[in-house]
C-alpha cells in the first residue's frame, strides 16, 4: 500500500488504473485519466508524481493481490500448482482485463525506468518463488517426483512469458499449455 493511502482509497485509485491501463495502455496512463474515474481526486495527485510512480504502485499492488490469492489457494501441492498455472499460462484476470499491452509496455521502458523495473522483477521473483516452493512441497509430501524445483519453476515461468507474448498478438495459445503439460508437468507429476 502507497504510505499515508487508506486501503479503500488505494483500492479505487489502482482500480481506475487498471481500467485506463487497460482501455489506453501504459502510454495512455496519466494522473488525470485516473483522477477522473475515482472520488478521491486529490489523493491521486498529492501521492503520485508521474504515471510511471501510478505504474510502479500498480505493480505493486498486483504483487499484493497475488500475494493474497496465494494465501487462499488449497495446501495440496497438486492443486496449488494448478491453481497458479490457470492464473499464469491461463493469464486470468490479465487477459479479461485487457492488460497485456499495457504490461508489454511495462516490461519495454522497464531498462529506462529504474523503479519499474525494480516492481516488474520483484513481482517475477514472487511467482517464481511461489512455482518452486508449491514444487518443493509436492516434491516432499510425494506428489510430485523429484526434480530441481528452481529449474521446473523457471521452465513454467518462461513458459508464462511465452503465452503472455502470443496472446500480445491474439495468437491461440492452447499448443503452449498443451506442451507444457506434456513436456515440463509431466517430468515431475507422479
Amino acid at each position: 500500500m502507497k504510505r499515508g493511502l487508506s486501503p479503500k482509497t488505494e483500492y479505487a485509485v489502482m482500480e481506475a488504473t487498471r481500467e485506463v491501463l487497460g482501455q489506453r495502455g501504459l502510454s495512455g496512463l496519466s494522473l488525470d485519466r485516473v483522477a477522473e474515474r475515482t472520488e478521491v481526486t486529490e489523493d491521486v495527485y498529492d501521492y503520485y508524481d508521474s504515471p510511471v510512480e501510478l505504474a510502479v504502485a500498480f505493480v505493486e499492488y498486483e504483487r499484493d493481490r497475488f500475494d493474497e490469492f496465494l494465501m487462499v489457494t488449497a495446501e495440496d501441492p497438486d492443486l496449488r500448482l494448478r491453481a497458479l498455472l490457470e492464473v499464469l499460462v491461463g493469464l486470468v484476470d490479465v487477459e479479461d482485463d485487457n492488460l497485456i499491452p499495457a504490461y508489454l509496455e511495462m516490461y519495454a521502458r522497464a531498462p529506462e525506468e529504474e523503479r519499474l523495473r525494480e516492481a516488474l522483477l520483484e513481482f517475477d521473483a514472487e511467482i517464481l518463488d511461489a512455482l518452486a516452493e508449491t514444487i518443493r512441497d509436492g516434491i516432499e509430501d510425494g506428489t510430485f517426483d523429484d526434480v530441481d524445483p528452481e529449474a521446473a519453476a523457471t521452465m513454467i515461468f518462461v513458459t508464462h512469458m511465452g503465452t503472455f507474448l502470443r496472446k500480445s498478438v491474439d495468437a491461440d495459445t492452447a499448443e503452449i499449455r498443451d506442451s507444457l503439460d506434456e513436456f515440463v508437468l509431466s517430468t515431475f507429476r507422479t
